[in-house]
Order: C-alpha cells, then structure tokens, then sequence
C-alpha cells in the first residue's frame, strides 16, 4: 500500500524545536514539513528584546530542520510577507498544487497572532487539522468550524456573500461607490465626505409630528 504524502505545517515560534518531536507521537505519519516564519524574523532589529525573540525563532526553525534531517524528512523554510493572509494563502496554494491529495496538519504552537490566525482561517480549505503543544509536551487537537467547504460552496448565499466580499469598489469622475452601495461625494475643498442618499419627492414625505 503507498503511504499517503502528509505535510506539516509549523507557525514560526522560538519553541517549536521543542513542540516538534512530540507531535511526532500523535502524527507519526509526517512525510514533509514546512515551517511558515514572517519575514520580519529574518531581518535585524535595534531592539535587543526583539532580536532576542527572533534569534530564538531562527534558532528553533533550524533545529526543526536538523531534527527533519534525521529522520529524513523533507524540510523547507517559508516566508511569509505582509499582507500576511494574502501571502499565507498563496504559500498554501502553492504546497497544495504540489501535493494536491496530501494529508495537511498545522501545528500553532509558536508564532505571531497574525500568522496563526491566518493559518488556522485556511486550515479547512485545504482539509487541514490544527494542533497546538500548549504546555510545549502533549499536542492537542484544535475543533475547527463543523462546516464542510464542499457544502458551503454548494449553498448559493455562501457564494453571494463571498462575491460581495470581494467585489471591487466602483470610482467614477470624484464619487466612489461605498460597500454599502451609496455614492461617496469627495470635495477637494472640504476634507470631509458625505453620503449622497436618494432625496425623498416633499410631496411624500410625512408631516411633522406635533406636540400634545
């Protein structure tokens, strides 16, 4: 029987050469693993607290890769750029083209909150499961949103919503239409902006209501 790719994926984190052998006790099936860092974590910085944090993080990401090598398993090191959900979406497209029917587990152990967040976000659209080694020994299971993508994708409001989501805001001749669908009136003489609503005939609208 041919053994089934398995990627891992690891947020960045200064103790995830720790968290790392012990997922290997609940996920003994990993055939490849990636560890996501922000870019910031390869770039020097003036303060001492923060380049101490991020020489921890280069530090456990290199230990993971040594820790790989061991038990021959390929490692690659990915960089994430800001935006960093844009960029996280585009690494994990990328990996599920390569291995498009592989097992995905994310491990959120270490990180910055952006990044993690992100993972976890895209983690069920390629059918992914989240662990986290919170005390950094056992790794537990993270529940993710019991929603099939398959049966959102099948529900026609899902897809209006998204349409919406990610429809372009219109700009025409110094008006932009907001999300809301009202025109946006922008004056080069007054820093501000009005909502530009559709003004009611007089003849309709209601009388002021009197006192008693």
């Amino acid at each position: 029987m041919v053994q089934q790719d398995h990627v891992h994926i690891i947020s960045a984190g200064g103790n995830i050469h720790t968290a790392y052998p012990a997922i290997f006790r609940t996920l003994p099936s990993i055939t490849r693993t990636y560890v996501l860092a922000e870019s910031a974590v390869y770039e020097l910085s003036r303060d001492p607290e923060t380049e101490k944090k991020r020489a921890a993080t280069r530090k456990a990401a290199s230990a993971v890769k040594e820790i790989s090598a061991t038990l021959s398993i390929p490692f690659s090191r990915e960089l994430v750029f800001p935006p960093v959900y844009a960029s996280a979406r585009d690494i994990l497209i990328r990996i599920h083209r390569e291995v498009p029917v592989a097992r995905f587990t994310f491990d959120l152990s270490g990180g910055a909150k952006p990044l993690c967040m992100a993972l976890f976000a895209f983690a069920p659209w390629v059918g992914g499961e989240v662990y986290s080694t919170f005390d950094e020994k056992v790794p537990r299971h993270v529940p993710l949103p019991d929603r099939p993508i398959r049966s959102m994708l099948a529900n026609p409001n899902y897809q209006v919503i998204l349409a919406l989501l990610l429809r372009p805001v219109k700009k025409d001749a110094g008006k932009r239409v907001s999300r809301a669908g009202f025109p946006v009136n922008i004056s080069s003489n007054n820093s501000g902006r009005s909502m530009s609503r559709p003004v009611q005939n007089p003849e309709n609208r209601m009388p002021p209501r009197r006192g008693w």
